[in-house]
């Protein structure tokens, strides 16, 4: 199934519900000027239109791009105001990209519009319509829908969404927002498959590092956003020629992890995976939040090293963590615990299973902290999982 064919994914009922999308706001919502300056959000799939009061993107069935825009202020020659945006959105496993400007409009039930016609790049150049209506519900808010249009004739069709920025040098991040923190993407069964690590500063900006499961570099450049007084952001990134990972997160005050949320992997040749995203903050100096200064150690790692048990201790003054561990297959395992990023790091030397003569390989380890419960989860190369519980005291 062609994940970007909208008549696929959407039941023909429902299809006549997107189709006025960008016309589904109350008329007595009529907007006026839209807020100026920078707007950000996403693009994806939806089986269903959003009633008033929610999140759009919540009834999504994937994100799958990403929208930014600058709103001017109005002018005799742009009396709604004028704007300049970027758009990219995945699609056949490359991410098209789309620059537009002009001046908005107005609809007859007096709401501001944002309607254009934009050229990508590239040898085959497409071509991105969009339409955009702004709305004063809930404070500011913009949606509606793109259709991407190759030269072949082939017509993809996206919702679109997006919110102003909440935080600038003026209206800077408060402490509980901007900081350190540690991300991980796993699969519904609990298996982390990313691990990044970075921060978000005091306009706003998240930026996260890390690596896949496959073993690519990953990173991830977002916005945090603001929803019915709740902050939440929009990771979004093409990781390579051929792997796009998009989702949202919310900053929850009801979980261990600073912000839950849905993540979905769109691959080349390979079906939709849906993740589990959790970030953890880890403020300046996070430690291990272990009562007896000791974890239990469990390892997975397929045929090779099937399943493995130990026990991970502190060592005194260093970073170094002291581990005991018991199995013919493993022939060395090292760890460490970075409290600046909330990270344990390490390598495992292994007998690849019935090689004869015996052969060794070196994979990496990565995983993050919980500071709220000491756990920490994470990947022995591309086919492991570990963990580490902290051992209760007496």
């Amino acid at each position: 199934m062609n994940l970007f064919n909208f008549r696929h994914l959407v039941p023909s009922a429902t299809r006549h519900l997107l189709l006025g999308f960008a016309l589904l706001v109350s008329v007595s919502a009529i907007s006026a000027a839209p807020q100026k300056g920078a707007w950000a959000g996403v693009l994806g799939a939806s089986s269903v239109t959003a009633l008033p009061h929610e999140l759009p993107v919540e009834t999504w069935d994937l994100v799958c791009g990403s929208l930014s825009l600058t709103i001017s202020p109005p002018s005799a020659k742009a009396p709604q105001g004028g704007y300049s945006a970027k758009l990219a959105v995945w699609k056949d496993s490359v991410a098209l990209q789309f620059k537009g400007k002009g001046i908005l409009g107005q609809n007859e039930s007096g709401q501001t519009i944002l309607s254009g016609n934009w050229r990508g790049s590239g040898a085959e150049v497409p071509v991105c319509h969009i339409e955009l209506v702004f709305s004063e519900d809930d404070g500011a808010r913009v949606d509606g829908y793109a259709e991407v249009e190759n030269p072949s004739g082939s017509v993809y069709r996206f919702a679109a969404f997006a919110l102003p920025l909440p935080y600038n040098r003026s209206s800077p991040a408060p402490s509980s927002i901007a900081g350190k923190l540690t991300m991980m993407f796993s699969t519904q069964d609990y298996s982390p498959i990313g691990i990044l690590g970075g921060s978000i500063d005091t306009a706003g900006k998240m930026v996260i590092k890390g690596s896949w499961q496959d073993g690519r570099k990953a990173t991830m450049v977002t916005s945090i956003l603001l929803w019915h007084g709740t902050h939440f952001t929009f990771p979004a990134s093409s990781l390579g020629s051929d792997l796009y990972v998009g989702g949202i997160a919310r900053l929850s005050t009801q979980n261990d992890a600073g912000w839950v949320g849905t993540g979905w992997e769109i691959k080349k040749n390979s079906q939709l995976r849906v993740l589990d995203i959790q970030a953890f903050r880890t403020a300046n100096s996070a430690v291990l939040n272990w009562p007896t200064d000791k974890a239990d150690l469990y390892i997975e790692h397929g045929l090779d090293i099937e399943y493995a048990g130990g026990e991970v201790s502190v060592s005194p003054g260093s970073n170094k963590l002291i581990t005991q561990i018991t199995h013919p297959g493993i022939r060395s395992l090292s760890l460490s615990y970075s409290p600046t990023d909330g990270l344990v790091k390490g390598q495992l030397t292994y007998v690849v299973w019935s090689s004869q003569p015996e052969r060794q390989e070196t994979v990496q380890i990565i995983g993050n902290l919980n500071p709220a419960t000491g756990e920490v989860r994470g990947r022995i190369g591309s086919i492991g999982l570990f963990s580490l519980m902290p051992k209760l005291a007496p």
